[in-house]
């Protein structure tokens, strides 16, 4: 969780231990007091399993149809889709052995449109398609959840990162992701 709830983690270089850790950590929601860490329940292997794996599934068919649509095209806003599940990612040689290639992806934008302005814009299109169309999808950080959630990251990125724009897919049914994809083809068409 790097939005300010209980329980994130950061990696950092030593370098910036002595320039800033307290103050990034204030930023990166990495401050957990022990009573948080005594409140958290006994996890429940089975059905953490059973969510992964439908979070898994999520992912995989929204980066397939997403990709798929993608493909070929020289035109508009986004280029490609970022995820580990995919042939054309980076890991597939070893990440294809995997069951679970995360429950995020990114949408790559292509050179001209990385502004945030038109990320902003693009994450506005898709939520006003998903309303209109009656499909469950929200904006706003993190992941693990039930909804599906599309948002800008890193919007106040410093010379470490870029914002981007990302998508955590949440339990929905095979048909309710269907439905997304749809409203996610529907924005890209659009912008």
């Amino acid at each position: 969780g790097f939005d300010r709830v209980t329980g994130g983690i950061v990696w950092t270089p030593f370098s910036l231990l002595p320039t800033g850790l307290g103050r990034a950590r204030v930023h990166l929601g990495t401050n957990m007091p022990d009573a948080s860490v005594l409140a958290l329940p006994e996890p429940d292997r089975e059905l953490l399993m059973r969510r992964m794996r439908r979070m898994g599934r999520n992912a995989q068919t929204l980066a397939e149809r997403l990709d798929e649509h993608l493909t070929g095209r020289t035109k508009g806003s986004v280029a490609h889709v970022v995820y580990p599940g995919l042939p054309s990612h980076s890991s597939a040689p070893w990440a294809k052995e995997r069951w679970f290639h995360g429950s995020t992806l990114v949408l790559a934008f292509r050179t001209g449109f990385r502004t945030v302005a038109r990320y902003q814009a693009f994450v506005n299109r898709v939520i006003d398609l998903a309303r209109n169309a009656r499909v469950d999808l929200v904006s706003g950080t993190s992941f693990g959840l039930d909804v599906t959630r599309v948002y800008l990251t890193a919007v106040h990125a410093t010379d470490v990162t870029r914002p981007f724009v990302r998508v955590s897919v949440g339990t929905e049914t095979a048909a309710e992701i269907e439905a997304l994809t749809d409203v996610f083809i529907s924005a890209i068409d659009s912008l």
